[in-house]
């Protein structure tokens, strides 16, 4: 037998958690049998023989691994296995306006809305992934601009008729959208009941001090209306979920004030349907200072009884980002398709396809799904023999696009995490977890 090369053993107190990157398992010993197992990792098979069942649960993690396995080829596996899938998620953008202008955001809000014969090639491109390309399932992210400001004319149509045809073919289906939250009313989310409209990301800047100011409403604070809105939402969808992404600079985030701003106003019998997704502002730079409001946040929130994504840092799910899954798309609001939603402009000219009549996608780039995930940027010899490859899978194939797919030299990545390392996401995930 031979230890794996993704085994990750990191101190936390008194603790000792043994990660393993290739299958995000982990176990929690005392911090002073770490020489111990270190040994004992060294050489399993002279010191597990007289430890069977801990042998089964570290051959069970993939701690350790008979000679004769490839441990590189199990994890390009479940990365083609995750690119592979038949569960399609479809992105739609039905505008690029906004209500709100707020000062980091990457898009033009451009007032244009899909039309209906957009909306029409949508419909056709859904059925189209069913009966044609046998999708497992389908979901549907709205996305923008403001999505919400389409919500009649582009998300009520499309809606209604993924769910209809899912149903006729006996696929899961489920939709959800990402949005300030400001425009939810009472008639729409009655109207979302019918549509399997569950999941709802929406996005807090910080403290309500700090949020007002970048997102400005008339006579009013932005952030207690949204979280009036939060309440609604949970109150009228009884199975929908909010997720709080708290988009944070240097200034706008105290953990304990936000919480209690947060306490103040949402209905407590809420909460476990709440949760909280930390995400640095991208033009700000990495900060210890940050690194240790994130930490005391997560704590702080989970105390509480708030539930926090324990892959706020942490990538458990073997492609680098869900670009990467070739049933992965997002539509413009003029049918363009593209992979891609961090685009800083959304144009004819950066667009990788568009929809046809008949609701195909005409790439616009000659042998464009072959290039684009034959593409793998992590198949070099840096990549190869790297411990964080599971958790990485190399550079963000926006920087591949933005080269109109080609190839480029070799760039390690790792300068890309936000304010946590790798090893203290690790600890993130295992303490987490380890609560549940």
């Amino acid at each position: 037998m031979k230890s794996s090369r993704y085994n990750f053993l990191l101190e936390k107190g008194e603790n000792l958690y043994c990660f393993n990157a290739s299958t995000f398992k982990f176990f929690i010993l005392k911090k002073e049998y770490k020489l111990m197992l270190e040994e004992l990792l060294a050489n399993p098979n002279e010191r597990l023989a007289d430890l069977p069942n801990f042998r089964k649960n570290l051959l069970e993690g993939r701690f350790v691994l008979e000679d004769s396995e490839n441990e590189l080829a199990y994890v390009y596996k479940k990365n083609a296995d995750e690119v592979n899938r038949l569960n399609y998620k479809l992105t739609i953008l039905p505008t690029f306006s906004c209500n709100f202008n707020c000062w980091y955001c990457v898009q033009h809000h451009k007032r244009s809305f899909m039309t209906e014969q957009v909306v029409e090639q949508v419909k056709k491109h859904i059925f189209y992934k069913i009966k044609e390309q046998e999708i497992q399932s389908l979901n549907i992210e709205w996305f923008g601009g403001e999505p919400l400001l389409g919500f009649e004319k582009v998300i009520i149509p499309i809606t209604s008729y993924a769910k209809q045809v899912c149903e006729e073919y006996n696929l899961p289906f489920s939709s959800g959208a990402t949005t300030n939250g400001y425009l939810f009313t009472r008639n729409m989310l009655e109207k979302m009941k019918s549509l399997n409209m569950t999941g709802f990301q929406i996005t807090l800047d910080g403290m309500r001090e700090f949020h007002d100011k970048i997102r400005v409403a008339p006579n009013r604070s932005s952030f207690d209306e949204i979280l009036k809105r939060i309440n609604l939402i949970c109150e009228i969808l009884e199975y929908a979920n909010v997720m709080i992404r708290i988009n944070y600079d240097n200034e706008n985030l105290d953990p304990d004030l936000f919480l209690d701003q947060i306490e103040e106003r949402l209905n407590p019998s809420y909460k476990s349907r709440v949760s909280f997704l930390l995400r640095k502002v991208w033009q700000v730079k990495l900060s210890d200072q940050n690194k240790i409001k994130n930490l005391c946040f997560v704590q702080e929130a989970t105390r509480r009884g708030f539930q926090v994504s324990p892959q706020t840092y942490l990538n458990t799910s073997y492609i680098r980002c869900y670009a990467c899954r070739k049933n992965y798309n997002t539509i413009a609001p003029n049918g363009d398709v593209y992979k891609c939603t961090a685009c800083e402009e959304y144009s004819g000219e950066k667009a990788l396809g568009r929809l046809n009549s008949k609701g195909k996608i005409d790439w616009l780039i000659p042998g464009f799904e072959e290039k684009y995930f034959g593409y793998r940027p992590f198949e070099n010899e840096q990549c190869k023999v790297c411990k964080y490859l599971p958790l990485c899978w190399g550079e963000c194939p926006r920087s591949f696009e933005e080269a109109q797919l080609r190839s480029k030299a070799f760039r390690c990545s790792m300068s890309r995490q936000n304010d946590m390392s790798f090893e203290e996401s690790i600890l993130e995930y295992c303490i987490s977890n380890s609560k549940k």
